[in-house]
């Protein structure tokens, strides 16, 4: 974090994801019928009408644009102007983003208060912002690992949360890293996690304790990873393991060749393939493609999804038990 002659901590601002939702109720609405002369002429006749009151909720954001649901407005209907970006639950709650960020401030300021860390933002949408994720990256915050050709990669802190406004996942937070090692970027890893619904049980205060427990128990991952970079392993084992872990077909192939290549660079250890796999999950290549949808952004919604993969692969026994 930067810290100003006012003493005061200064983070970047968050843009792209601060935006306003809210939740509506929905009716069926039939538009006025225009070959019908008693609609059409009588102007006291209501454009609209409501065919079935209250038949749910949804989460709209007004953007000047027309969102068009099939027989499903908005009411009253005075504008369409909205974008809907998704049908709810009625206990569903509604978390703003601006207030998950100012969670995650609060978090970073108890852990490294007085610490010259030059955080830096990333903003990530999918779905029109139906889908969002905003990542605080704290460059001079991490750890070292040593690797088996005796060189060692520098692991930078980073936390963050992920956020969905159409009922379709929870409120999570994590923290965790970046690999500077990494040949075409940065492989993230995670060191911990919290989700939770979207009720009205939600509370910020529990993903503030977190994260401010996260930061804390992050050099006991990092020592788990250090162990994991000095487990020999080799290309025969390598390829039994992800056979273990279903990664077969052409993706275990495309992972296989990323594991050998991480042999290559960071010697033959569990760590490179966990540098593998997290590569995947962090790089939208030729090798690892990932399927576009034509007028929303799912790139960021898919990379989190294979990185929320890792965490269950790394959990598996057979991996527990090459990593014993």
């Amino acid at each position: 974090m930067k810290i100003l002659d006012q003493n005061k901590t200064e983070y970047p601002e968050l843009r792209d994801l601060d935006f306003h939702a809210e939740k509506t109720s929905l009716f069926w609405l039939r538009q006025r019928d225009l070959n019908n002369p008693f609609e059409r002429d009588n102007p006291k006749y209501s454009p609209y009408q409501i065919v079935s009151p209250d038949i749910g909720y949804a989460v709209v954001r007004d953007k000047c644009i027309r969102a068009y649901v099939p027989t499903i407005y908005k009411t009253p209907p005075l504008s369409l102007d909205y974008e809907v970006l998704g049908l709810v639950g009625s206990r569903y709650q509604i978390v703003h983003n601006s207030d998950l960020y100012e969670s995650l401030i609060t978090a970073s300021e108890r852990a490294f208060s007085g610490q010259d860390t030059g955080v830096q933002l990333v903003e990530q949408s999918a779905r029109n912002g139906a889908w969002s994720k905003a990542t605080l990256h704290y460059p001079s915050i991490g750890r070292d690992i040593r690797q088996l050709t005796g060189k060692k990669t520098h692991l930078r802190l980073s936390a963050g949360f992920s956020n969905t406004y159409d009922g379709s996942g929870k409120v999570r937070a994590f923290v965790g890293c970046t690999d500077l090692w990494c040949m075409n970027g940065c492989s993230v890893m995670e060191s911990s996690k919290i989700a939770r619904k979207h009720t009205s049980g939600f509370d910020l205060r529990n993903l503030t304790t977190f994260l401010t427990e996260g930061f804390e128990t992050f050099n006991k991952k990092v020592s788990i990873w250090q162990q994991w970079a000095d487990r020999r392993v080799t290309p025969v084992q390598a390829k039994k393991l992800l056979e273990d872990l279903g990664l077969e077909g052409r993706r275990g192939k495309g992972i296989m060749e990323q594991v050998e290549k991480e042999f290559s660079q960071r010697g033959e250890s569990l760590w490179a393939i966990y540098s593998a796999l997290t590569y995947e999950a962090s790089h939208d290549s030729e090798s690892f493609p990932t399927r576009r949808t034509r007028g929303a952004d799912t790139v960021a919604l898919t990379l989190d999804r294979r990185a929320s993969n890792v965490e269950r692969l790394v959990n598996n026994p057979a991996f527990l038990a090459l990593a014993a």
